[in-house]
């Protein structure tokens, strides 16, 4: 409410709608939390998008074109790796700009490192570590990334930035003066396209941060949504029952690891034929706070 009313007296206008970001783990149950916050504040969210997603849209519009690289000329393709850490959280995002789109192709990253934490040890783990995750993730490599972008208050720790710039051959690194302020500048810029306020110049497409799936009789996970998919996305998995089913029992999770999974919901389908095909579908809408799940035979 008082980060509302901050920006309604600075701005001098009523602010009603907004893009809020987030850290890219944030779970769904984070996410929603984070929405009812808005509500609660009488803000309507257009859309809830990751921080380091919102880093890139504003060094993606702000990027001048040059002789090696045009944004807004058809085929041509610019990957960028963001470092986003902040006091609390880090990030490594991986993004490509191709044909006026600004699209997450995979990221890593911890909840519960940042920058008080480093040192040595975990300065390398991080860089090497999770950069190695997000390339691979990517099916990419170090010598594909044309710029390495850092972002939020911690990426001036020198240690930090040491082993980033070894890891990727002694590349320059993009480091602004107001690394602390990117984030929001490329939500401000997102809710402006959200707004229709003008040409659209930089779409933005996000990723999920984790797997969505059922679990399966034997207790393992069905993953139908794998991590890093592009939204919104409408995604289809065909199934059966056997010959010994009567009731289907679903329990619908978002991660890796069943025992370790965030239990989004879950429901029971009474008297299935037999020998039964459907199909699951799992439709994530552009906010990625929503999203609905059906059942078709």
């Amino acid at each position: 409410m008082q980060l509302k009313e901050n920006a309604q007296k600075k701005l001098e206008a009523t602010i009603t709608n907004a893009v809020i970001t987030v850290p890219f783990h944030f779970n769904y149950r984070q996410r929603q939390a984070i929405k009812e916050a808005g509500m609660i504040a009488g803000l309507n969210f257009m859309q809830i998008i990751s921080a380091p997603a919102a880093s890139a849209m504003f060094y993606g519009i702000e990027k001048q074109p040059s002789k090696s690289w045009n944004p807004w000329s058809p085929n041509s393709e610019h990957n960028m790796i963001i470092y986003h850490v902040g006091s609390g959280t880090l990030d490594v995002v991986l993004v490509t700009i191709k044909d006026s789109k600004c699209k997450v192709r995979a990221a890593a990253g911890n909840l519960h490192l940042s920058g008080p934490d480093f040192d040595n040890t975990t300065v390398a783990y991080f860089v090497n570590t999770l950069t190695d995750m997000c390339l691979k993730d990517a099916s990419m490599r170090a010598y594909n990334v044309h710029e390495v972008i850092l972002a939020g208050g911690s990426t001036w720790i020198t240690l930090l930035q040491s082993y980033i710039h070894q890891y990727f051959k002694y590349k320059e690194l993009n480091i602004r003066e107001q690394l602390e302020t990117t984030t929001a500048y490329g939500a401000a810029i997102q809710a402006f396209f959200c707004d229709n306020r003008g040409a659209c110049y930089l779409s933005l497409l996000d990723v999920t941060p984790f797997s969505l799936g059922i679990q399966s009789p034997r207790g393992k996970m069905v993953v139908c949504v794998p991590k890093n998919t592009n939204f919104p996305t409408n995604i289809k998995k065909l199934l059966h029952t056997s010959n010994l089913t009567k009731n289907l029992f679903f329990e619908v999770y978002e991660g890796e690891l069943i025992i370790e999974n965030n239990l989004l919901g879950k429901f029971e389908l009474s008297e299935v034929p037999t020998m039964c095909k459907f199909s699951i579908t799992f439709d994530i809408h552009e906010t990625a706070s929503e999203g609905s799940l059906s059942l078709q035979r």
